[in-house]
């Protein structure tokens, strides 16, 4: 029904009060325990699920920060499994063809594409498609991930990154660019460690489950995100033991990266 009244036009083309329910309510399809359903009721719950997080997925960014980016990415990681099992022929009374002027709907092809991803076994897989999606370019050497791209804040795309990474218990250190701003990021749970250019300052937060890295930093005003531990400590002076600790737990000297980076900020 929810469906439905998307595509019939019930809300205005800039009024998303719509996304906020409907990715509750897709969540809510997540079963506890589906080994008992029959196949024929997995198969459509789960193209159910697939046809919501389609719509949910539409005009946002799943490794932005906005409110909208994070709702999706949210419903995400939350269903990215049954999306997986999705086939498009057992949703096909719910891609509709739009015929009202604010008509909002999930065509066959976003659908396909949404379960593509999901059946990628790369951790990264929907970060990736974002990414090339916005023109920008992800590398990985020696364990260091780098993002470069035209994003008005590289924190969020770098936490959205380490979240992803570290997902599984793994620790990361990302490195996100966007023109003469940049943010790095060390992160092995439970200690997150941040840099960021301009702001010139270590940062050291505690992050506890259910929060993560991309929680944490969907703001752009890195000071006013909680968890702070100690105080920041500019760059130009030496980091405090704790940034060593957790960048040597990562595999990286925290003062050899930091020079890197400013060498070819430089060049």
């Amino acid at each position: 029904m929810f469906v439905k009244l998307l595509a019939a036009g019930v809300w205005d083309l800039s009024d998303d009060s719509w996304r906020e329910p409907l990715g509750r309510l897709t969540r809510a399809l997540v079963p506890a325990d589906t080994d008992d359903a029959p196949a024929e009721t997995k198969g459509r719950l789960c193209s159910v699920v697939a046809t919501c997080t389609a719509l949910l997925s539409q005009d946002v960014s799943l490794t932005g920060g906005g409110p909208n980016d994070l709702l999706a990415a949210h419903t995400w990681a939350a269903v990215e499994s049954l999306v997986a099992a999705a086939a498009p022929d057992l949703a096909e009374d719910l891609l509709i063809t739009p015929v009202q002027p604010r008509a909002r709907v999930a065509s066959r092809s976003e659908l396909c594409r949404l379960i593509d991803l999901a059946a990628d076994d790369d951790p990264l897989a929907e970060v990736r498609a974002e990414i090339d999606a916005n023109g920008w370019e992800i590398t990985e050497q020696d364990g260091l991930w780098e993002i470069t791209g035209n994003f008005t804040n590289p924190t969020p795309v770098a936490a959205r990154v380490a979240s992803r990474i570290g997902a599984s218990g793994e620790s990361a250190v990302v490195l996100a660019r966007a023109g003469t701003k940049w943010t790095l990021i060390a992160w092995r749970r439970p200690e997150l460690v941040l840099l960021s250019f301009p702001a010139s300052t270590w940062r050291v937060y505690q992050i506890m489950p259910p929060a993560s890295p991309e929680s944490r930093f969907s703001s752009a005003d890195i000071a006013s995100a909680p968890g702070l531990v100690g105080k920041a400590i500019h760059m130009s002076k030496a980091p405090p033991e704790r940034v060593r600790q957790a960048f040597a737990d990562c595999g990286f000297d925290p003062v050899a990266l930091r020079d890197r980076i400013l060498r070819q900020q430089t060049s």
